[in-house]
C-alpha cells in the first residue's frame, strides 16, 4: 500500500485505476478491502473496476 500512496502523492498521474476482486467470507470478516482503504485517503480520482471484466481495447 505504501507504493500506491507514494505514487498518488508524488507521481504525475491524473487517475488511479484498480480492480476490485471478490473476497471470501473469511477475508470479509477479518479485513477491509485494500481498495476501500486507499479510497479514503488519496486526493486523485480512483476508478474501481469489478473483477472479471472483458479486456478493454482503445
Amino acid at each position: 500500500m505504501r507504493g500506491l500512496d507514494w505514487l498518488s502523492e508524488h507521481g504525475v498521474i491524473d487517475m488511479l485505476v484498480m480492480v476490485h476482486r471478490k473476497v471470501n467470507p473469511l477475508e470479509r470478516l477479518f479485513g477491509i478491502s485494500y481498495t476501500k482503504k486507499l479510497s479514503h485517503h488519496i486526493e486523485i480520482p480512483l476508478l474501481v473496476l469489478p473483477e472479471g471484466l472483458p479486456p478493454l481495447h482503445f
